[in-house]
């Protein structure tokens, strides 16, 4: 797990799965297809967290959040 710091938050994230850029409307992480996988924004000065299909997000603590793929796991 890697831990990126964006505002005063920490996100982890799993590199093999993930990728991410950001810029001044918030944190985009994409899959390594480039698929948005979630898009985190900040709104009126509170986090938006935006998943989309197939991510879990897990809160660790007040400003640490894991971000969990849910990859295909074969039997």
């Amino acid at each position: 797990m890697d831990k990126l710091q964006f505002m005063d938050y920490t996100f982890m994230f799993n590199p093999d799965h993930s990728t991410y850029t950001n810029n001044e409307e918030g944190l985009t992480f994409f899959n390594l297809d480039g698929e948005v996988r979630i898009k985190i924004r900040f709104k009126n000065g509170r986090l938006v967290l935006l998943p989309q299909l197939g991510v879990t997000i897990k809160k660790v603590d007040d400003k640490t959040y894991r971000i969990i793929a849910n990859e295909y796991q074969p039997v």
